[in-house]
């Protein structure tokens, strides 16, 4: 229960610690447009690097990207871009990718228990992508996938 709707009903809310964009724009939060930067990062080099101090926005940023260029939010563009920079002015590659998205944080450990703990992450992450992009992906990709060994080796 937020009390803030009780007192100051319709006040935006900040969106400390959220990293789902998604949840932000569709739930009314404060949202800093930086959709601007999409163009810029389409023309940069083939690998950009997002280096920021901590809780300066990155997954936000990351995740903003995948809602951008995922194929399976292409009816959504409207409600989370429309208003913003790049709802505008999008660019070709808008909604046009399947998105494999890792994050690698929550996992730990010594190198041995490291490296299990990242095959196990990435055997997730493929199984999901496998899921919802089936009807998109070849025929028995995720019997392939098993059948790498690991995400180290």
């Amino acid at each position: 229960m937020d009390p803030m709707k009780y007192i100051v009903p319709g006040r935006k809310r900040l969106p400390y610690g959220m990293m789902n964009f998604a949840d932000i724009r569709l739930d009314n939060y404060y949202y800093v447009d930086k959709t601007r930067f999409i163009p810029m990062i389409e023309e940069a080099d083939r690998f950009f690097f997002f280096i920021r101090p901590r809780r300066f926005g990155k997954s936000l940023t990351l995740n903003l990207l995948q809602h951008y260029y995922d194929v399976r939010t292409r009816d959504q563009f409207e409600a989370l871009f429309g208003d913003l920079y790049i709802g505008q002015h999008p660019t070709p590659d808008r909604n046009s990718y399947l998105v494999l998205y890792l994050n690698f944080s929550g996992i730990t450990g010594e190198l041995n228990n490291y490296r299990k703990g990242l095959d196990a992450h990435c055997q997730i992450c493929f199984d999901f992508f496998c899921e919802v992009y089936a009807d998109l992906l070849p025929q028995g990709i995720k019997e392939k996938l098993d059948a790498i060994e690991g995400a180290v080796n």
